[in-house]
């Protein structure tokens, strides 16, 4: 079993981050990060400065789109809009007392979003001082997670806002994607329709953690707010796509108390963040969550979707970091983090809780969930800074090549090769779904109906058709290693 890292990109920025903060607990030196593209290279990252910023480099020059500001990078993963036809990517995440970002209530925070606009390489945030993009209210809060429902051909949005009562919720936007065009040129469409809903459990919260959808109902990892132990929400997704409202949500709306909340695990010390996956195990669907908590541990629980039940529940304590962050790639969970000049990455699998790690002399590192790890020869805080990119491979990192996918009347095929991309080898004899697919929150997706599956050849090369489905116009492959 092994973990690398290997080269992809450098890159060296003169520094705007001359306010980045070196501290040993509480935020981190390395914050959450979206490595859009690796090789240019484009990244987003949230950094401390006595609270948090929010950074990003474009080839060789980096930026902060709200200087000096209370915001930080939630949405996590970030998504890309290739599939439905637009080469763009979404990500963005939250912001407090902090202008051109709306304040909202008491707590005075609101969203803001990152467009990426892969054609061009260029980044275009919002708000601005002219274009507060999406609808000013109440009830607008952080920019938490975004997923692409391709059943019903909508973008889904979360703001989390803990002032609903009498539980934490948040407020759901369903945008069609016939519509992107217009949310991606900066104007909201006046076709997304929003909905307001909550948990019915007010011991729990949801702050940095993602959304995942599957067959129709949406999941949300919550953590309680004094961080010491996790859970999930699960609704369905017709709570959100039923709305029927238009426009801006007045201030009068009341929240839908709606779904079920599901203990997962007890914690030690505060949950710093929170990820969630779906993963298929053992011919079962799974909700794997990751919590981070400042012991420094690490835990990991397993929601078995078809049982209903918690099974494979990991811990892993005392590790070489103190404060890090996580991401989640293809249902591994990647943490990062820093302890003095030296950064550390590991990698859990959740379906055996099996870990690796490996380290870089480096002051500042950080995960993404597009499997890419961004590590800095100096702290931030330098006038000038080189950044490195780099590709985490794990014992076996599998990437499937020359896919066609083709259908025919009631027929689906497709044909392609897999190879390891750790040692450049074909992978003989392995197990490749044609899978029909239901949405996507990343790059890649996990909300799949299997419809067939193959063995690939010693080449690693495989052909492999079947039925389509009723209601699915995506098709693709998928292996399970």
């Amino acid at each position: 079993m092994s973990l690398t890292l290997k080269q992809v990109a450098t890159t060296t920025v003169t520094s705007p981050f001359s306010d980045y903060s070196v501290v040993s607990s509480g935020y981190g030196n390395s914050g959450d990060l979206n490595v859009v593209n690796p090789t240019y290279p484009i990244f987003i990252f949230d950094y401390y400065t006595g609270q948090v910023d929010v950074g990003y480099v474009i080839g060789n020059t980096a930026s902060r789109p709200y200087p000096g500001c209370d915001i930080n990078v939630i949405d996590i993963p970030d998504v890309y809009l290739n599939v439905v036809g637009y080469n763009y990517v979404i990500t963005g995440g939250g912001g407090c007392s902090c202008s051109p970002i709306q304040s909202n209530g008491s707590s005075g925070c609101g969203a803001w979003t990152a467009f990426v606009n892969l054609s061009s390489n260029t980044i275009t945030t919002y708000p601005t001082s002219s274009d507060q993009l999406f609808p000013v209210t109440s009830f607008m809060g952080h920019l938490n997670s975004v997923a692409v429902d391709l059943i019903n051909s909508v973008l889904l949005l979360a703001f989390v806002n803990a002032q609903l009562t009498p539980a934490y919720g948040g407020l759901f936007y369903a945008i069609p994607l016939s519509d992107l065009q217009s949310l991606l040129s900066g104007t909201f469409p006046t076709s997304a329709t929003w909905a307001l809903l909550n948990m019915s459990n007010t011991s729990y919260q949801i702050y940095k953690c993602n959304m995942v959808l599957y067959n129709g109902q949406v999941y949300i990892p919550l953590d309680e707010p004094s961080g010491t132990s996790g859970a999930l929400w699960q609704f369905a997704e017709s709570s959100i796509l039923n709305s029927g409202n238009t426009g801006t949500p007045p201030s009068s709306a009341s929240p839908t108390t709606t779904g079920t909340v599901i203990n997962i695990l007890t914690t030690t010390g505060n949950i710093i963040s929170t990820k969630a996956s779906i993963v298929y195990y053992n011919n079962n669907y799974y909700v794997a969550i990751g919590y981070t908590s400042s012991t420094p541990s690490v835990y990991i629980g397993m929601y078995n979707i078809n049982t209903g039940s918690v099974q494979y529940t990991y811990s892993f304590t005392n590790l070489n970091i103190d404060p890090y962050q996580m991401a989640v790639f293809s249902g591994i969970f990647l943490v990062s983090g820093s302890n003095n000049s030296t950064g550390y990455v590991y990698a859990i699998d959740p379906k055996t809780g099996g870990i690796l790690s490996t380290s870089l002399s480096t002051p500042f590192i950080a995960v993404s969930s597009s499997g890419y790890v961004v590590a800095s020869n100096t702290q931030l805080n330098s006038s000038s800074v080189t950044f490195t990119v780099y590709q985490v491979l794990l014992t076996q990192t599998p990437k499937f090549q020359n896919v066609t996918v083709t259908v025919s009347g009631s027929t689906v095929s497709a044909s392609g090769t897999l190879i390891d991309q750790t040692s450049g080898n074909a992978i003989s004899g392995a197990t490749v779904y044609l899978v029909g697919v239901r949405s996507y929150e990343d790059n890649y997706s996990n909300d799949v109906v299997i419809i067939n599956s193959t063995t690939t050849s010693s080449t690693g090369s495989f052909s492999v058709s079947g039925s389509t489905q009723n209601g699915i116009s995506y098709y693709g492959v998928k292996y399970v290693p």
